[in-house]
């Protein structure tokens, strides 16, 4: 027996070679946050949200050290690896297990309160408009990211506004006093903004009065049935031509071709290189949902709600696991202007009542905005929820992953100790798939747990253990109650998790293509500003 400074100290004595490794050591403990997925969200944006606050007052004259070290606090109690009391799933009516859980999840909503209230304090430092009738309609827009980045930025305003634009609107780049294209919402106006790091720009709304009568010529086979499902003879061209492209099978913009089938989403093809962006050798199609249960022995009750967890080991499911994809039911245009358009896919899928993936698609720029918004049942027995992410940059044979983990960008199954584990990885922003031509990112600010060892029962195996055939398909882990002990018994509720894929042909290093996942998870800071003096 020893503590361990005596140890090392003994250690430090011998003269015995010892080996040395470098590399990741991935958490088997970080599979926490997947019992309390919505929690865990709400505390990602806090984090984004002091990063933005340190980066807009770096001096901490508006928020002083003492408010920061407040939101620090409130995320180092919440991400610490504990999730609850230790009979949260056999009991989870005990007295301790409901009040350890509340206590848990605040740390999550005090911070996001804390940041988000730092936040509109420098907002409001900075030039900010507070609520007024007669409020200048003036934005602000920053990049606080350390990467060049062209988003969409919505300019937003109060229900009892919406008058001032009922016969139209323009949007004035302050600086050039040029008209800026710009899409319409419900209170809000979109406009597409591209800036350097720490570059900010002002834009106004003015109103204007604008004809909404026009001559169209539509020559697209569409049923009276409204229901587009034939390819048109004669396509459409010059001008009037729409920057979308829809049908009940398929979704394309200048940039890309998406097809799918009652499988999910089949094709993503890359227009500029004819690149098919999804493997060929997939299981699941792109955010497919894959739902896992695995039924107690008998009628569920807290002894063997307790025994099929504790026999799991690391597969985190049993022998008797039941797993299924979800199937693509139905596909309707969601909107459709010219800055983007939006597509609903609904699923039916086990474990779920409703289940429904959106694609944003950008008329500018080779990015595609997804969210996955579902309705979960509440389950006692253990489960877990997968989205598929099958995607590659276009050249499966050359390309590498990378992973933005705490501190570094990392290669799974490569920069990791010996003897670590290779099934799931708990990251930061995002990941990326980056050639020395081209790269493929997937910003995933919601979701911090990606899955690459086989969703089959059997062997886990461990770094060095693996070969060039064993299987590595990439999911993100998105809920899980496995556990027996300290995580949330029920994952039941409605959720929405937000995924951004941007790929390119100019980035090619690992350092910009996670830069290029922070920039787009955190987006651009925008707020409403006073009138000029």
């Amino acid at each position: 027996m020893s503590t361990l400074s005596r140890f090392f100290s003994h250690l430090k004595e011998q003269d015995t070679e010892i080996p040395v490794y470098r590399g990741d050591w991935p958490d088997w403990w970080s599979d926490g946050v997947s019992s309390t997925p919505m929690q865990t969200q709400i505390f990602k944006d806090a984090q984004r949200i002091l990063r933005k606050i340190k980066r807009l007052d770096p001096e901490q004259r508006i928020v002083s050290h003492q408010e920061l070290q407040g939101i620090e606090q409130q995320l180092v109690m919440y991400a610490e690896h504990t999730w609850g009391f230790h009979a949260s799933v056999h009991t989870p009516w005990h007295w301790n297990v409901q009040m350890l859980e509340v206590r848990k999840l605040a740390y999550a909503a005090n911070a996001s309160r804390l940041a988000h209230g730092a936040l509109d304090k420098v907002k409001n430092a900075l030039g900010g408009s507070l609520l007024r009738p007669g409020r200048a309609f003036r934005y602000r827009v920053v990049n606080t990211e350390q990467q060049t980045s062209k988003q969409l930025v919505d300019f937003e305003w109060d229900g009892f506004e919406n008058e001032r634009f009922k016969d139209g609107m323009e949007v004035i780049d302050e600086n050039t006093g040029q008209v800026v294209p710009h899409q319409s919402g419900n209170q809000l106006v979109t406009i597409e903004v591209e800036l350097q790091p720490e570059e900010e720009k002002q834009y106004f709304i003015r109103p204007v009065k604008t004809s909404i009568a026009k001559t169209t010529s539509n020559i697209k086979l569409v049923g009276a049935d409204t229901v587009y499902d034939i390819e048109d003879m004669h396509p459409s061209g010059g001008e009037a031509r729409d920057a979308f492209v829809i049908s009940q099978f398929a979704v394309e913009s200048p940039y890309v071709k998406i097809c799918w089938n009652e499988e999910g989403i089949m094709s993503w093809v890359n227009k500029a290189t004819g690149d098919d962006l999804i493997r060929g050798d997939r299981k699941h199609g792109a955010f497919t949902p894959v739902y896992e249960w695995t039924k107690t022995d008998g009628q569920a009750d807290p002894g063997s709600i307790y025994a099929v967890r504790s026999g799991m080991g690391r597969n985190r499911k049993g022998l008797n696991v039941n797993r299924s994809a979800g199937r693509l039911v139905k596909a309707k245009i969601a909107s459709n202007g010219p800055l983007f358009g939006v597509m609903e896919l609904q699923f039916e899928t086990h474990g779920m009542s409703f289940y429904s993936v959106f694609l944003k698609l950008y008329a500018a720029s080779s990015r595609v905005d997804v969210a996955v918004r579902f309705h979960k049942d509440s389950v006692w027995e253990p489960e877990n929820v997968y989205i598929s992410l099958p995607f590659t940059s276009g050249v499966p044979n050359g390309e590498t992953l990378w992973l933005d983990k705490p501190g570094a960008n990392v290669r799974p199954w490569v920069d990791q100790l010996p003897g670590t584990l290779l099934d799931y990885y708990c990251i930061q922003e995002g990941l990326a798939y980056v050639d020395e031509n081209r790269s493929l990112m997937i910003a995933t600010p919601d979701t911090p747990l990606v899955q690459l060892g086989s969703l089959e029962y059997g062997k886990r195996l461990l770094h060095t253990q693996q070969s060039e055939e064993t299987e590595r398909h990439l999911y993100v882990w998105a809920m899980s109650n496995y556990w027996e002990t300290n995580f949330k018994a029920t994952l039941g509720g409605f959720y929405e998790f937000r995924y951004f894929v941007k790929w390119s042909e100019d980035i090619s290093s690992a350092e910009q293509a996670i830069g290029q996942c922070r920039a787009m998870s955190s987006g651009f800071t925008v707020w409403r500003i006073q009138a000029e003096s």
